[in-house]
């Protein structure tokens, strides 16, 4: 069989989920599928379970590799991929039986190099749909892409998941894109941001295809990451790089990814340096105030009116009032226990 789509997973830890992950993508409407599973050096039985699916269904294939994280998973998928488009689907989600088949049709019929569709949010508050922004029902071509990228006051919203799209298969190799191994967050906006400018014509549909799950290990629910900071520079850096290598508005896109930093990366690091073990609280807040990344972006930054708790943190960091910082994590976080 000639797969017409391959579907890479990267799994890790993920036992109580990958049976849903994995049943949502034998059940597709379209049949001719690869599904390469990559268990990413996982403790845990993740890896038989996949074992288990490959002995059933001659579709599945099992990559067992060493820990390398997530992007280092999918590039192994990527790289020995059969079917004429790549799709990505992270191994605590699940996808709508029609997705492949959907998104197939529309690649072939519309003759583009990514297709781009809904999801569902589900998390412990609720679930939301999550919609791009681009045009629907037209074909868009690279200054449609080029006009979304360079308005980026939405955190670049319509670039966060590679799970909601199919890419041609030669498209991706022509070019020679995979996910870079050096950014632990933030890695699909980057991958995205390239792939799409990239694309010689892109599609995207409000159909809700794919059901993203919080994972409560991940970021937005973090414990301490010991190299948080790193990772967050990190992917502010190649976010420039990209800028750069599209020549995009370096103003605007600056403007919005420094935002981004100051209202969710600073917030995230502040709280990751409140749940570090044993540590000097203040020390720590030092150590962010004066890395490269927080210097640049905090320079410019504006309160607004309606001042929120990560914009108050902003304004206290800016002018290294460390103690009041620390004073109100206490009350909030440990004297309140929210």
């Amino acid at each position: 069989m000639n797969p017409k789509v391959t579907i890479v997973v990267p799994v890790y830890k993920v036992e109580n989920t990958i049976r849903r992950c994995i049943d949502s993508l034998i059940q597709q409407s379209l049949k001719e599928i690869e599904i390469i599973l990559v268990d990413d050096g996982s403790p845990d039985r993740s890896g038989a379970i996949c074992d288990e699916y490959a002995a059933i269904d001659y579709r599945i294939k099992v990559i067992h590799k060493e820990n390398g994280g997530a992007s280092s998973a999918r590039n192994a998928g990527m790289r020995i991929a059969q079917g004429d488009y790549i799709g990505l689907v992270d191994s605590d989600d699940y996808v709508e039986k029609s997705m492949y088949e959907v998104l197939h049709n529309i690649a072939e019929s519309k003759n583009v190099d990514v297709v781009n569709c809904g999801c569902l949010s589900e998390t412990v508050k609720g679930v939301d749909k999550l919609i791009s922004g681009f045009r629907k029902g037209l074909v868009l071509n690279h200054f449609d892409i080029v006009e979304s990228a360079q308005h980026p006051e939405n955190g670049l919203r319509d670039f966060w998941f590679s799970c909601c799209n199919i890419y041609r298969k030669k498209f991706l190799e022509d070019h020679a894109l995979y996910f870079d191994t050096n950014v632990k967050y933030g890695e699909d906006v980057n991958f995205n941001l390239q792939a799409f400018l990239l694309a010689r014509s892109f599609y995207s549909t409000d159909q809700l295809l794919y059901h993203y799950v919080e994972n409560p290990n991940g970021l937005t629910c973090m414990k301490y990451r010991e190299s948080l900071l790193e990772h967050l520079s990190m992917t502010y850096q190649k976010r420039i790089e990209v800028y750069k290598e599209f020549n995009l508005d370096s103003i605007n896109c600056l403007r919005g990814l420094k935002a981004r930093v100051c209202n969710v990366f600073l917030w995230q690091l502040i709280l990751n340096a409140w749940r570090a073990p044993n540590s000097d609280f203040v020390r720590e807040l030092r150590t962010i105030r004066n890395s490269k990344m927080i210097s640049e972006c905090i320079i410019d930054y504006r309160i607004r009116w309606k001042l929120s708790m990560p914009q108050l943190f902003v304004y206290l960091i800016k002018y290294r009032m460390y103690y009041f910082i620390s004073l109100i994590c206490t009350i909030r976080y440990k004297v309140l226990r929210l």
